[in-house]
């Protein structure tokens, strides 16, 4: 038989049993939409079907197919290539069609600034270096990986503000501060070396005037990260923004596209130098194992203004989808001439992220009476109006996150006690939850045995600054306590804690000197710690 004749005959036996084509047709349907109970897309498997439905059917035995040697095999293996073909086309013309439905619909939203912004984070693997005066010397430092966070509105592609975590992980005091920024006023940032390449009027929304803060936000959108699920995090954005918050499908960073492209834009500088790591170990990306050696040649606080500068550089850029503004033209647009939801009037008045309230028990000393709180692993005391309340067992505090050397007490009526401290030996300098809860951690481990574990924590960093993992939490450590003014630019803050009883309350450090000029004599404070 001529295979002309064999595919008419094949395409008469498809026009007449509409069930045969059906099932052949549902076979590939399954393996193309990836379902699992799907055969793989084979000729062999595919004859096999049209064997079984023709049986199925009862087809005479001396009609076509039977009255052929092969079972019409030819036929089936071209039908087969050909409406695997077709399936596919329209399989995706299918999915375009959802697509641009969904993305018209989206075009006639109410698309305005902080309707929408979205938040993500990146390890950032340019190899760089820091540079901290100890004594009369100098040590280059490398540091390990860090962290980047970058706030973007999903509208206007304008960035709102970024933060830089000086760990593999950022926490949610990283996420709280970050939002921080996005609703508060920013200084522009110090651009250092880069300040001449600055495009006149780039800047963040936040720091254009009093009509650009304290805006408020609808929708933030993050993925599910570990961060993101911390109940601060969830507690600031819902039930003090009032915003909805989404995490989007998981394993999808589409979903949150206009922040990554700002990753893009970051990485096409940050990796122009060859990187700490690559996909393989002849990645031509990768860094040899003799630059590996040496401290890198990009020094921390330069490569963070180069981030700095390209993030607000982007927003005076124009772009064709805005019409030709710029992302920050597009911002300032919306803000004057609609009229954008603000945040409550209390926020506007000294309201802080960062600061949280908690209700904890009261202890009493069994000896002295003396009434203290255990909060973050330490017993704090000082001078509390307790008199009129004795039988008082519990309390509520408020608290800094970025600074706990502090409590604020008060009734659960909302009468004001006073002010508890830390023990003297963490009342040097300010300290975060998260920087006491990993000094504790390594004290659980045994690794100290000294009676001042925030000495010997530095100490420790100190021994090891040769690795870069350390040396990055130097860095993290040097931040937060503002001993240095490093990548921040803070002033040092020093308490004398000798002019300071048990009992007394301090409601702002004292500010004996200015920025240390080097890192202090660590022995002289544990010895001096050992003889209180």
């Amino acid at each position: 038989m001529s295979t002309k004749l064999g595919e008419d005959q094949f395409t008469n036996l498809l026009l007449k049993n509409p069930l045969l084509v059906s099932n052949l047709d549902k076979m590939l349907l399954v393996r193309i939409q990836d379902k699992k109970y799907a055969q793989v897309d084979s000729v062999h498997a595919f004859f096999g079907e049209f064997k079984r439905t023709i049986a199925e059917l009862s087809l005479p035995k001396d009609e076509y197919p039977y009255t052929t040697n092969s079972m019409g095999y030819e036929a089936v293996r071209k039908y087969f290539h050909r409406r695997k073909t077709e399936l596919k086309d329209l399989n995706t013309l299918k999915k375009n069609k959802d697509r641009l439905v969904s993305i018209s619909n989206v075009a006639y939203q109410n698309r305005h600034a902080m309707r929408e912004i979205q938040i993500d984070e990146q390890l950032v693997d340019t190899p760089t270096e820091i540079t901290i005066p100890f004594g009369d010397t100098e040590l280059t430092l490398r540091l390990a990986r860090f962290t980047l966070i970058i706030a973007l509105d999903a509208d206007t592609d304008c960035v709102l503000g970024c933060k830089f975590v000086f760990s593999r992980a950022a926490n949610q005091q990283d996420m709280l501060s970050l939002l921080k920024k996005v609703v508060l006023p920013q200084l522009t940032p110090d651009l250092g070396v880069f300040a001449s390449e600055l495009i006149p009027g780039a800047s963040y929304p936040s720091s254009l005037g009093k009509e650009f803060e304290y805006l408020a936000i609808s929708n933030v959108k993050l993925d599910n990260a570990m961060i993101h699920l911390a109940y601060s995090v969830k507690s600031l954005i819902c039930d003090e923004f009032g915003s909805t918050l989404s995490f989007g499908p998981p394993g999808k960073p589409n979903d949150r596209n206009w922040v990554e492209f700002a990753f893009k834009r970051c990485n096409q500088f940050s990796h122009r130098p060859a990187s700490t790591t690559g996909s393989h170990i002849m990645d031509k990306k990768r860094e040899s194992k003799s630059l590996l050696k040496k401290p890198p040649l990009i020094n921390f606080k330069e490569f963070q203004q180069a981030i700095e500068l390209l993030l607000v550089n982007h927003n005076i850029t124009q772009q064709a989808r805005l019409a030709g503004q710029s992302p920050l033209d597009a911002f300032s647009q919306d803000v004057q001439q609609l009229l954008l939801p603000i945040m409550p009037y209390a926020f506007t008045e000294g309201w802080n992220p960062l600061q949280e309230s908690k209700k904890v028990k009261l202890h009493r000393n069994k000896d002295t009476g003396e009434r203290f709180i255990t909060f973050y692993y330490l017993k704090y005391r000082g001078s509390l109006t307790l008199e009129l309340e004795e039988n008082c067992d519990s309390v509520v505090i408020k608290y800094d996150r970025s600074d706990i050397r502090n409590l604020s007490v008060y009734s659960l009526t909302g009468n004001y006690f006073g002010q508890v401290r830390a023990p003297k030996s963490w009342l040097i300098y300010r300290h975060s939850c998260a920087l006491r809860t990993n000094i504790m951690r390594e004290v659980r481990r045994n690794r100290f045995h000294s009676t001042d574990p925030f000495a010997n924590y530095f100490n420790e960093l100190l021994q090891n600054k040769s690795k870069p993992s350390i040396a990055l939490k130097l860095l993290n450590f040097l931040d937060e306590t503002e001993s240095l003014a490093l990548s921040s630019g803070k002033q040092s803050k020093e308490t004398n804690i000798d002019s300071l009883d048990e009992k007394s309350t301090i409601q702002e450090p004292v500010i004996v000197k200015k920025p240390l000029p080097s890192l202090p004599d660590w022995n002289e404070l544990i010895e001096q710690t050992k003889n209180e």
